[in-house]
């Protein structure tokens, strides 16, 4: 009986004592270093033009549960993105500015468009993006 007892309370601390396991974010296979190809159209009154940028930028966990925060441009900081387990990439807006849409293609490359306009200026970026080899995140 006494041991019986002592087994029950050494179970029930070992119980109390393991932690809860947190449940995957499916955003996580995303995350690391990428290689984008960035083509860029702008048309700003007197100045418009279109190029290409080649850039290694990342991806990280966004500000909320269902963003991803990519850098895919030296100039700029860094952009969330709404994201869903499914790897569409979409901010669902009827009328967005600014306006992104795309779709991840299994782990290891994106597809992103990203654009707005101001009435006055406006600009479009269609960013492919290839997650860098040997990248285990």
């Amino acid at each position: 009986m006494k041991k019986g007892l002592i087994l029950l309370v050494l179970a029930s601390i070992a119980i109390a004592c393991v932690k809860p396991q947190k449940p995957k974010d499916y955003r996580e296979k995303w995350v690391g270093d990428w290689d984008f190809v960035v083509e860029r159209t702008w048309n700003r009154g007197w100045d418009r033009g279109h190029d290409t940028v080649y850039y290694s930028g990342t991806i990280s966990l966004g500000s909320t549960d269902s963003t991803l925060n990519v850098k895919y441009l030296s100039v700029i900081t860094s952009t969330d993105i709404p994201v869903d387990k499914f790897g569409k990439i979409d901010n669902k807006a009827y009328y967005c500015n600014p306006c992104i849409n795309g779709q991840f293609e299994g782990n290891d490359k994106v597809h992103i468009r990203y654009g707005y306009n101001t009435g006055a200026t406006s600009s479009t970026s269609i960013i492919d993006g290839i997650k860098k080899k040997g990248d285990k995140t």
